[in-house]
């Protein structure tokens, strides 16, 4: 493995790691990418079609189901591992209560949700105006 010069490292060291969390149906979901193998990269690809990089680019651009299925299955098949893709997509519809979970902001704090939200329960309602 190369030796990264100094200054590469020092900024790297600065960095926080990068966390996809996700409450999907109730659970929280925590995708480290700085913890993510080989194995995973390669596994996400066969069965989505998508890279780690793609995947990630799609949860910036165009986090929709199958997006929030493939962290969910990532986490999942740590302990899981012969959980499939497919049975994890097919546990999440449209229908299913999901936060996205902003790591910046205090802790539980949401930056979106996809469902109808209840009040009681703190959920974000995505058509609500912004206070």
């Amino acid at each position: 493995m190369p030796v990264q010069p100094a200054r590469h490292r020092a900024k790297s060291q600065e960095q926080q790691p990068i966390e996809i969390r996700l409450r999907v149906d109730g659970k929280l979901y925590v995708f480290a990418v700085d913890e993510a193998s080989a194995d995973d990269a390669g596994a996400l690809r066969r069965a989505t079609g998508m890279s780690l990089n793609g995947l990630l680019h799609a949860a910036g651009e165009d986090m929709d189901i199958d997006v929030v299925a493939a962290f969910v299955w990532l986490v999942r098949r740590r302990d899981e591992p012969r959980l499939r893709y497919e049975a994890v997509a097919k546990e999440i519809g449209y229908q299913t209560p999901l936060e996205f979970i902003d790591p910046d902001e205090q802790q539980g704090s949401k930056i979106r949700a996809i469902s109808d939200s209840d009040p009681e329960d703190g959920s974000v309602d995505p058509t609500a105006p912004a206070s």
